[in-house]
């Protein structure tokens, strides 16, 4: 009887498979994984959204330089002495200041230069600045 003991007890110590504590650590590993995968991808997809605000604040600077080539040299728009400019639309900002530029070292101005700055109003770090020469015409 004794050694039949023996026999049921090297038979299941022989069984394959897993036990529960191995399956649990390898639950956890896997889970610590996915867990830095979800993180990763959170972190993705908040730089995305901040890349898109810089792009739109640049297109709209774009946009705005374009309505500056169109506008007379004595506009009102680009008259130094009414600086800062702004403008508030489509969820950004727009400043700008006009400073009257000697291109040729005459001593007398004949260009104006527009500093030209876009903040995305929800989030000031968001922006883009730019800068365009306007020569006298």
């Amino acid at each position: 009887m004794h050694n039949q003991h023996y026999t049921m007890r090297t038979t299941v110590a022989s069984q394959k498979g897993f036990s529960i504590i191995e399956l649990m650590v390898a639950i956890a590993i896997f889970s610590i994984g996915i867990l830095a995968v979800l993180t990763m991808q959170v972190s993705a997809i908040s730089s995305n959204g901040g890349s898109r605000k810089i792009s739109d604040a640049l297109v709209t600077a774009e946009d705005q330089l374009e309505n500056f080539m169109t506008l007379p040299y004595a506009s009102a728009e680009l008259d130094p002495a009414l600086n800062p400019h702004q403008i508030d639309a489509l969820g950004y900002s727009m400043v700008w200041n006009v400073t009257m530029e000697d291109l040729n070292g005459d001593g007398a101005d004949d260009a104006k230069r527009v500093l030209l700055s876009v903040n995305h109003q929800g989030d000031v770090t968001k922006s883009a600045t730019v800068t365009y020469l306007i020569p006298e015409p």
